[in-house]
């Protein structure tokens, strides 16, 4: 993970993005830790990479420091992941991250993996934001944050799907037991 974590040091260097709405990039190349047997980056080193990428998203938009001054912690609340395309190992990509929008619960992220000209992978995450006194409304964040509520783009129809698939599986985890399951 600290090899992951070195890949947001330049980011420190780099110029705020004043825009809520933009999108911000990270660079990588694709590592043998990052592969599974088939020499391409793993499932699971997709939602690490993933973590970085928000990082970097809030390091970008000025809002890490808020963050860590309001004592908020970061979590998600879900992630939708649709693979398309392997990336090799050796490879270059570009993880592009942006908000796209807000649910009842959470601030919600597309992020995307770009190998070449295409998307090899593209997911939609939300984010929620907890404080000692539970979970933080959206709008909420937004005020602490300094972040204009209304700036955030409209989510498009995907991310209520995703968040009508969420509500659906809570109902669903809800009805199952540690008892009825093996």
């Amino acid at each position: 993970m600290l090899s992951l974590m070195l890949q947001l040091v330049p980011t420190l260097w780099q110029p705020s993005e004043t825009n809520i709405a933009n999108a911000v990039e990270l660079k990588m190349r694709v590592m043998p830790w990052h592969c599974d047997p088939n020499m391409h980056i793993n499932n699971g080193k997709y939602l690490s990479i993933m973590d970085l990428g928000r990082g970097q998203l809030f390091v970008r938009h000025g809002l890490m420091k808020k963050i860590m001054r309001h004592k908020f912690k970061v979590v998600v609340g879900a992630a939708h992941i649709l693979y398309r395309r392997s990336i090799p190992i050796g490879r270059r990509f570009t993880l592009r991250s942006q908000f796209i929008g807000v649910n009842e619960r959470f601030i919600v992220l597309q992020q995307g993996f770009i190998y070449g000209t295409q998307i090899a992978a593209l997911a939609y995450v939300n984010v929620a934001f907890s404080a000692n006194s539970g979970l933080v409304t959206p709008s909420d964040v937004c005020a602490a944050l300094e972040i204009d509520f209304h700036a955030l783009p409209v989510l498009p129809e995907v991310g209520h799907k995703a968040w009508e698939t969420d509500k659906a599986l809570l109902e669903r985890m809800s009805e199952l037991n540690l008892e009825s399951i093996g």
